[in-house]
């Protein structure tokens, strides 16, 4: 799950963009996109989405650095590493 927060001023429609990607830059599953209207409650001057993700049958190939990346209008604004090593 992914929460996002936006302000009073981030209000509108925004395009959302999530990829999962190895060390290479090299996209291991279709991205992700769409919209999302954000409305503000006055009284709160904050709004919240949650981006809920079912990944199943995730292969990772090698072991290695991979990430999600997320971009909210074309701009990078979160990226999760995750490191896979050989197991002990």
């Amino acid at each position: 799950m992914i929460r996002l927060r936006f302000s009073r001023i981030e209000a509108g429609d925004h395009k959302i963009i999530l990829q999962f990607v190895d060390e290479d830059g090299k996209e291991l599953l279709p991205s992700l996109q769409g919209n999302l209207q954000v409305k503000i409650d006055q009284e709160a001057g904050f709004a919240g989405a949650n981006l809920i993700l079912n990944i199943q049958g995730l292969q990772l190939p090698k072991i290695g650095e991979y990430s999600f990346d997320l971009a909210v209008d074309s701009i990078e604004v979160a990226s999760l590493p995750l490191m896979v090593k050989q197991a002990n």
